[in-house]
């Protein structure tokens, strides 16, 4: 899983061209790994892979609903899982404290 989001970012350069780091890279892809195993798959189907809802739907023998939700509920997994545990996140609650 891990080296398939390392991929997506090599393959699209934005690595090279600046606008992702390593560091942004290490933490999406620990991000992916503390998803329970569905809510990572779809997110890889959908976002690094780039397949339609209705190919997901198809692979996975889901209702296309049923795939919307859970994508939808696994990229707010993702980002709360990132504001949770980034530097910025942390650097927020020491300015509050």
């Amino acid at each position: 899983m891990n080296l398939r989001v390392l991929e997506f970012f090599d393959d699209t350069s934005l690595i090279v061209r600046g606008l992702v780091t390593h560091d942004d890279v290490a933490m999406i892809q620990r991000g992916i790994a503390a998803l329970d195993e569905e809510q990572a798959q779809v997110l890889l189907l959908r976002d690094i892979d780039g397949l339609s809802y209705q190919e997901i739907a198809a692979v996975l023998d889901l209702p296309l609903g049923s795939v919307k939700s859970k994508i939808h509920r696994a990229r707010l997994a993702l980002k709360d899982h990132l504001a949770r545990t980034s530097p910025a996140a942390n650097l927020e609650v020491e300015r509050r404290a």
